[in-house]
């Protein structure tokens, strides 16, 4: 309970430490209040030890009062105790109590314990204070009795307790005036410059790096100012780079916008050709041609396609390095996609009569949740630099399980070939950026350098790691390892059988689309041939346009079935068109599909987002174009 009042007299509540309320009080009230506690048991220290000294003094004094008194008395009553004279003791006595008012009691007695006279004051066991002092009485050595004397001390103690107060007074006094001095000097020298440091924090918090601080009340402070001093520079250090950094950010941002700017244009201005230079002799080759002017047709067709195959890794390599590649993660079939890459390459490996072989642990669970597309780049990268590589022998995929928990799947892919090898001083150039083994063997097979490093890029981009063993004349495997989650919902998955794969082809894919009235517009007129070739050769009815108004007005006039709109062009671009289209519900209905070189990080969301309904790049594919058809088909 008295815990309890002192926490409510300190303003802390029943559960709470009185010692961090004090804590929260400022530094000169608690060396006030500190001096004034110890003021206090100095004082009452003091007026103890002097109220001791007091009495020791008083008793001294009331003893050799009381040895004069009992020599007086033993020389005087000898002969009255040896005779045993009463009255005559009586009246030594008598004269005894008047030369000293202080004594309240006197009795002398006989070597026998017998009293033989006495006196005591009437008022004897009403006092309260007073000292009594006993003597024996000699002569010559031989014992004769005993005196016994009270002393009233009343009066000398309550002087003696006036004197004890008015000496506490006096030092509390003095020992005030003291800690007043104290704790002048103690703020003067200590809290003072504390608060200045403090005000000097609390204004560099809030960014104020201009004025500096100087205290020189004690080295321990002068050394914290020093300190507070230097972290103020380094403040002001950090915020000039910052500045700094900031403004190079921008740079770099500014740099980076421009380099994706300038890699956009580029590839739009790249892929637009491509798309007729790749659509015209793929058209080329369908007529009806001499052998020769086949032969120069295929080789113009596939220098084009190897063309294209550059242009698309020297892309995907400067969106890696501008940041701008995202993962799609999708839940797909890893051995379906397999199966796929295995087919692409077919055709590839029977003209170079390899042995082609996909070779697939059992224990792992192909239903998988990844991005397929960059698990298929990396792939084709590793099988392409494979194939390139080997005259004879065999290709192998391979896939392991590493491990396994109930959400994760650990992969290791391995790509194998019987190939010439990698000289072991040479694999550290494997990985880097336009760079081969060495220039023989640019000369002899080709190749940009590109491949591999985008494949590490897209391998640490998902997570994994790729290396390479490989030794001279006994080839090369190049594997990877990635940690693949599970598809929660399970997938339509069917056994896949490598032994009889074919390659697929676009002849393949067939259109099982209905008669469409399709809109093409383009401001490109070698792609508008080729759009409506393409088109017109799958049985449908085409009208072409230049540019985003004369789509607008055709749509507004005529219905069609599907638009392929291309985004960049002259008078109104293709995503304003198309706003308009949907926004004045002109034709709310019409299927419009972005056909467009450019193939940037956003384009296709930028093209979703103005109102299209999908997105195809170029150069045009006529399997996409297929594919778009028989969606359009069975939904009209």
């Amino acid at each position: 309970m008295p815990y309890k009042r002192i926490g409510v007299f300190f303003g802390a509540r029943n559960n709470e430490n009185i010692m961090l309320k004090i804590r929260n009080w400022p530094l000169s009230l608690q060396i006030i209040c500190g001096l004034t506690l110890a003021n206090i048991i100095v004082g009452f220290s003091a007026g103890y030890l002097v109220r001791n000294f007091q009495y020791d003094y008083l008793y001294s004094q009331v003893q050799r009062r009381s040895s004069q008194s009992f020599a007086i008395l033993n020389s005087a009553s000898i002969d009255a105790i040896i005779s045993e004279d009463r009255p005559l003791l009586e009246t030594i006595i008598e004269q005894t109590i008047k030369t000293d008012s202080s004594i309240i009691s006197l009795s002398i007695q006989n070597e026998n314990g017998q009293v033989l006279a006495q006196w005591q004051d009437a008022e004897l066991e009403a006092r309260t204070k007073f000292i009594s002092f006993n003597e024996k009485i000699n002569f010559e050595g031989e014992y004769f009795g005993t005196m016994k004397m009270t002393w009233d001390i009343e009066r000398d103690n309550i002087e003696i307790e006036r004197y004890v107060k008015e000496s506490r007074f006096a030092i509390l006094l003095l020992l005030s005036l003291f800690t007043l001095l104290i704790v002048s000097y103690l703020n003067v020298l200590t809290v003072r410059p504390i608060r200045k440091l403090h005000r000097r924090l609390v204004a560099m918090a809030k960014g104020d790096l201009v004025s500096r601080i100087s205290i020189y009340t004690s080295l321990e402070l002068n050394r914290l100012g020093e300190a507070v001093t230097m972290l103020l520079q380094a403040l002001r250090l950090q915020k000039k780079k910052e500045k700094e950094l900031n403004q190079a950010r921008k740079i770099a941002e500014a740099s980076t916008a421009a380099k994706g700017e300038f890699l956009a244009a580029m590839s739009h201005e790249l892929r637009t050709p491509m798309n007729g230079v790749i659509g015209m002799t793929g058209f080329l080759l369908e007529t009806d041609i001499d052998e020769e002017q086949r032969e120069f047709a295929e080789i113009a067709h596939s220098s084009a396609n190897a063309l294209l195959a550059i242009i698309n890794d020297i892309l995907d390599f400067s969106k890696i390095e501008a940041g701008k590649l995202d993962l799609e993660l999708i839940d797909f079939d890893l051995g379906k996609l397999l199966a796929e890459v295995r087919a692409m390459f077919m055709h590839k490996v029977k003209e170079k009569e390899l042995a082609f072989d996909c070779v697939l642990d059992p224990a792992i669970n192909f239903e998988v949740n990844s991005d397929p597309g960059r698990l298929r780049q990396i792939l084709i990268n590793l099988l392409n630099n494979a194939i390139k590589f080997t005259e004879n022998g065999e290709i192998i995929i391979a896939c392991d399980l590493q491990e396994e928990t109930e959400n994760q799947v650990i992969i290791k892919f391995r790509v194998s070939d019987s190939g010439i090898g990698i000289p072991d001083d040479k694999k550290d150039k494997l990985f880097r950026s336009f760079s081969q083994v060495d220039a023989s063997t640019t000369r002899k097979y080709g190749g940009t350098g590109l491949g591999l490093a985008i494949s590490k890029k897209l391998v640490e981009l998902m997570g994994g790691q790729i290396g390479v063993e490989s030794k001279v004349g006994s080839g090369s495997t190049f594997w990877f390892v990635l940690t693949l989650d599970k598809v929660k919902n399970e997938i339509s998955c069917q056994d896949t059988d490598f032994t009889d794969v074919e390659e697929i082809t676009g002849a393949e894919i067939e259109s099982t689309s209905k008669k469409l009235k399709i809109l093409v517009v383009d401001d490109n007129v070698v792609n508008q041939k080729v759009a409506r070739r393409m088109l017109t050769q799958l049985g449908h009815d085409v009208e072409v346009v230049g540019d985003g108004k004369e789509a607008v007005a055709a749509i507004q006039s005529r219905r069609f079935n599907l638009v392929f709109m291309d985004c960049q062009m002259p008078v109104m671009d293709g995503f304003e068109a198309t706003r308009i289209i949907r926004s004045e519900k002109i034709e709310e209905d019409v299927p419009i599909i972005a056909m467009t070189a450019n193939v940037m990080k956003g384009d296709r969301e930028k093209c979703l987002a103005s109102g299209m309904d999908d997105y195809i790049s170029k150069p045009v594919q006529s399997e996409e174009i297929i594919r778009v058809l028989n969606k359009v088909s069975v939904e009209t």
